[in-house]
């Protein structure tokens, strides 16, 4: 649920009045999104590594 989390944030710095005009310029408010983009791919790479690693222990009986 992180990643859903970070897209819920990501939209309210975005897309909510109260911060237009109060995070500077539109190159600082872009390198700030590209941030909270990164963090979300970083996090869906790291589950669905693990979710291959769960699966993986399912299949040689590891894991039951």
């Amino acid at each position: 649920m992180i990643t859903d989390d970070l897209d819920e944030l990501t939209t309210y710095f975005v897309d909510d009045e109260r911060f237009q005009d109060r995070c500077g310029d539109a190159e600082y408010q872009d390198e700030l999104m590209n941030k909270y983009f990164g963090l979300k791919e970083l996090y869906e790479v790291k589950f669905q590594s693990l979710w291959d690693t769960f699966e993986k222990l399912i299949e040689s009986g590891q894991l039951k």
